[in-house]
């Protein structure tokens, strides 16, 4: 039995000039098989751990930010799909780098100026030696921003990331949280009419009042009536359960960070 429930049958042959097994090989056989038991249960279980590292991976480059991992020294264990673009692209603001003179050596991440390299490698120690870790800003030469958010990596991510070689005696890693500021994300009107129950109308208001107008600059912009555009707030703030539109604005961020990059 492989676990409680999987039996596993096993053949056991000898040749045919060598006769029938005897009550000596009977003994070694009964010898044998529970160390046979322990490799057949240990390939289940280690299939299982295998598939459940392909899920963690697909779920990460699923995200809406970047996700990476990295171990104390800033070696870069695994980042997601965004993360991998961001890292290849003209506005970021990290860089990832190849150290030792031997493919495999490893490759670690730091940012492009010097400041911003030592207070990513303070928030990485604070994360992989029991503290919290903490949040910053990188920026790329161009000028674009990039938002941080250094933590501990989960026990359960950090084993899948680790794989089943170093389990879970390893040295603590820490889980990095990319996310451009230059890029405005908003969710769709679909998406708001689904959540909140606006109308059409009420959910075009409110992307446009989330992308900096005022009521009037709404009003004039749709051919309605200001005190339309008056009305159709208070229908979207009860709906959204929001006390005031800056209170909406925080909601419509937060949506934002849902909502699916470019690839």
């Amino acid at each position: 039995m492989a676990g409680l429930t999987e039996a596993t049958p096993i053949l056991v042959s000898r040749g045919d000039d060598t006769g029938a097994f005897d009550e000596t090989h009977v003994r070694l056989l009964k010898t044998l098989m529970p160390h046979v038991q322990r490799a057949i249960e240990l390939r289940a279980r280690l299939g299982r751990e295998d598939e459940a590292a392909a899920l963690t991976r697909a779920a990460l480059d699923a995200l809406p930010v970047g996700v990476g991992v990295v171990d104390a020294g800033l070696k870069i264990r695994f980042v997601n799909d965004l993360a991998r673009r961001y890292l290849a692209g003209p506005d970021s603001a990290l860089f990832s780098m190849r150290s030792g003179p031997f493919a495999g050596s490893g490759v670690y991440l730091s940012a492009m100026s010097r400041e911003e390299a030592g207070l990513l490698r303070k928030l990485v120690t604070s994360a992989t030696s029991g503290g919290p870790g903490g949040a910053m800003r990188v920026t790329s030469r161009n000028g674009a921003i990039a938002a941080l958010t250094v933590a501990p990596a989960p026990l359960g991510l950090a084993n899948d990331v680790r794989g089943r070689d170093e389990g879970d005696g390893r040295e603590p890693l820490a889980l990095i949280l990319l996310r451009s500021l230059n890029r405005k994300v908003v969710p769709q009107a679909d998406m708001l009419c689904e959540m909140f129950g606006f109308s059409r109308a009420e959910a075009e208001v409110a992307l446009a009042l989330t992308g900096g107008a005022s009521a009037e600059d709404v009003a004039r912009g749709r051919g309605v009536s200001l005190m339309t555009v008056r009305s159709q707030i208070r229908s979207i703030l009860g709906k959204s359960e929001a006390e005031n539109l800056r209170d909406f604005e925080r909601t419509m961020a937060t949506l934002g960070a849902l909502v699916p990059q470019q690839r």
